[in-house]
């Protein structure tokens, strides 16, 4: 089970009680998303993996049993993707070159002052952030290669706020452009719309955009310059107040179909 997506879930692994407790105040202080749990030993970290979902583990070096390298390279054998920032008070050039061989996301010094404790959740929110952002792309991938498996149609994605399309190949070869151009605008799309449709195909998008349903069929007009008859249809996912976020569809190369009739 994954955590929620607005909590950031963390383990704080570090045999002083007094400091590990502290440092997780100050963290949930800094950031209310953030909900810390403490575990006293490497060992007890992994027990604690094995059965709660966390975002990132911090951990200290110098701890009985496991030092926090051996704890990394246990967690790495099962989370490899997992945010495991070694905050430690034990700082050489041998300890970090260890890290960064075992996988470690970040290597930070505990410093007097509150400011480590700042630096500490700017670090953990970064690598977190970014955890995040990957799984939701393979996400969108996997949506968008499904989609084009079970209905033999090209896929599209689209950042609305961004104002970028993805297409799949597929859509590519039905409109005869090379996939080297890269992601396009939705003024670049709506070139390649033939001329008397694009009112009734912009008409229909900003309709979706509103919370209508998003299935039309039009002309496209190819890089060759052949006229095409396509359908599209699309998801529209909206945020918490209301607006349009991202979008996800299909197209159909219908010409056979409209040319039969």
């Amino acid at each position: 089970m994954l955590p929620s997506s607005d909590t950031i879930r963390v383990l704080h692994v570090d045999d002083e009680p007094g400091f590990a407790g502290l440092t997780a105040s100050f963290l949930e202080r800094e950031d209310e998303r953030f909900d810390v749990d403490t575990a006293g030993r490497p060992d007890e970290g992994l027990r604690r993996l094995e059965t709660n979902a966390y975002d990132c583990v911090v951990s200290d070096h110098d701890m009985p049993g496991r030092n926090g390298i051996d704890f990394l390279e246990a967690v790495r054998e099962e989370y490899p993707r997992l945010p495991f920032v070694l905050f430690t008070g034990k700082g050489s050039e041998e300890v970090a070159s260890d890290a960064i061989s075992a996988g470690v996301s970040d290597y930070l010094q505990k410093q007097p002052g509150n400011e480590q404790y700042q630096l500490l959740a700017a670090r953990v929110r970064a690598h977190v952030d970014r955890v995040r952002a990957r799984r939701e792309l393979e996400a969108r991938e996997s949506h968008l290669q499904q989609a084009q498996l079970l209905a033999d149609l090209g896929s599209w994605y689209k950042d609305v706020r961004e104002d970028e399309i993805y297409w799949s190949e597929e859509i590519y070869e039905i409109f005869a452009i090379d996939e080297r151009e890269g992601t396009l605008d939705h003024t670049q799309f709506m070139e390649y719309v033939h001329p008397a449709d694009r009112e009734h195909a912009e008409e229909a998008w900003n309709d979706a955009l509103d919370g209508a349903e998003y299935d039309i069929e039009h002309r496209i007009v190819t890089g060759d310059g052949e006229t095409r008859w396509v359908r599209e249809r699309a998801e529209i996912e909206f945020g918490d107040g209301g607006d349009p976020i991202e979008a996800v569809g299909v197209v159909q190369d219908i010409t056979d179909r409209k040319t039969e009739q």
